[in-house]
């Protein structure tokens, strides 16, 4: 039987904690040029890409990473389940969470589209230079030395310095940096009482309120006193990564202003919104219209956290 081509780059496991079962209602951002208008599916029709995942070798496709990914959803599924039920996280439960957040937005495929296009850059630019400072080398010389600067074991040359192969094949060694730099961040789960945390393509976002808009090119700068990362788990529960100072709480209750900031921060880069199906499609539309206004205008996340409400003081 030939591997699936429909890779998920949110996980399936992930979704099913927004979802009715295995049902799930899709939000489509009017900009990204599909139907606006709310539909009910699947979890498995959601957040996948033919092939988002597959290396191109000599002998064909090579699914090692989506299989590494597959591998990683399990830790995401037992993570969950003190989280789910309001116990003390360890040391290394905490840091599973950060190593999650940051496997979840580098395997974007906007993320690895960017790389390869990076990619793509510096090699005009290095057979532009080459083309320049060796007159004398046909296209096949610059393509040899272009070809050589990208060596690997497992493709041939051609394939080796396939701008997409680079993007893939280089998630192994992105995803430790990321995950080292959350490392340094507090963490504390954000709980909702009554209202739902929506998800989207892409969950994981950092925000830095005193920074917004973001720089064009460079984003948010991560070293900021006042970034925020926010990253929903669940229905009722979100995982807010922060290096503003201040007391460490493990879990904090989130009042209605929190929940609406972290769904509005949650929307504001997705081109797919995903909800609980029950919820008034009437009411999410106004939502997901609702990008960038009184959303935005509170100072910190953090700050909006209900101290008093927090039952489980962190150790350290």
């Amino acid at each position: 039987m030939s591997e699936p081509r429909g890779q998920h780059y949110v996980p399936q496991v992930y979704l099913r904690a927004f979802a009715d079962r295995d049902t799930i209602r899709v939000h489509r951002r009017p900009e990204s040029g599909q139907q606006p208008t709310p539909f009910d599916t699947n979890v498995k029709n959601v957040a996948k890409r033919r092939d988002v995942y597959s290396v191109k070798t000599d002998e064909g496709r090579d699914r090692y990473i989506d299989k590494n990914f597959e591998r990683v959803e399990n830790l995401l599924a037992a993570v969950l389940v003190p989280v789910v039920a309001g116990r003390l996280l360890t040391e290394a439960q905490w840091d599973s969470l950060k190593y999650l957040a940051a496997i979840q937005e580098i395997r974007g495929p906007e993320v690895i589209d960017s790389f390869a296009d990076a990619t793509t850059r510096v090699q005009e630019q290095m057979r532009s230079l080459y083309r320049q400072h060796r007159p004398e080398w046909t296209e096949d010389d610059i393509e040899r030395a272009v070809q050589e600067k990208y060596p690997s074991q497992k493709l041939s040359r051609e394939l080796a310095a396939a701008p997409r192969n680079i993007a893939l094949t280089s998630t192994n060694s992105v995803v430790p940096q990321f995950a080292q730099h959350l490392k340094s961040f507090r963490a504390t789960i954000i709980t909702s009482g009554a209202q739902d945390f929506m998800t989207s393509n892409r969950p994981v976002v950092w925000f830095d309120p005193d920074d917004y808009p973001p720089h064009k090119f460079y984003g948010f700068n991560r070293q900021s006193p006042t970034i925020e990362v926010t990253y929903p788990l669940t229905r009722r529960k979100c995982l807010l990564l922060y290096l503003y100072p201040g007391a460490v709480k493990q879990y904090a209750l989130a009042n209605y202003a929190a929940v609406r900031m972290v769904n509005s921060r949650t929307r504001s880069g997705a081109k797919e919104v995903y909800a609980y199906p029950t919820q008034d499609a009437q009411e999410r539309q106004v939502q997901l219209a609702d990008l960038g206004s009184e959303a935005f205008a509170f100072p910190l996340l953090v700050t909006l956290l209900d101290s008093e409400a927090n039952a489980n003081e962190a150790s350290s």
